[in-house]
């Protein structure tokens, strides 16, 4: 199973505004179809540029597939969206960013999920992206 990790750890009191949160089916079909993937370990980031005006909206995905239980791909989405908002100066305005986890949560841990979308978003390809 997924390793136990304490609210308090996770929670500062700070949170993702919902206005960043990208809902919309069509958009995301948008985004998955047409953006530039980077990968690492389990975790795969999907950007797709919209305008430069307006400010990134992100969306969290974790199939089905992957896991039955609702209840673990709802701990995987909340552990990613602990690490985007984290990590949210890195990504530019005028994006949209798709980001999910590729393999079988089943003994996936936090610790391993933040080390691989920290090497994700530091790694070479992927900032050299935005220059």
């Amino acid at each position: 199973m997924l390793e136990k990790c304490s609210y308090k750890l996770l929670y500062t009191g700070e949170k993702l505004p919902r206005s960043v949160l990208l809902k919309s089916r069509v958009d995301i079909k948008t985004l998955l179809g047409k953006g530039k993937r980077f990968k690492s370990g389990s975790v795969t980031i999907t950007l797709y540029r919209v305008s430069k005006e307006s400010n990134f909206k992100v969306a969290f995905l974790v199939s089905k597939k992957l896991g039955k239980k609702a209840w673990l791909r709802n701990r995987v989405k909340r552990w990613l969206r602990e690490l985007f908002r984290k990590s949210k100066s890195s990504f530019p305005r005028g994006y949209h960013i798709a980001v999910s986890v590729r393999r079988p949560y089943v003994g996936l841990r936090y610790n391993d999920l933040k080390k691989d979308y920290n090497e994700l978003i530091t790694g070479e390809e992927f900032t050299d992206f935005f220059d």
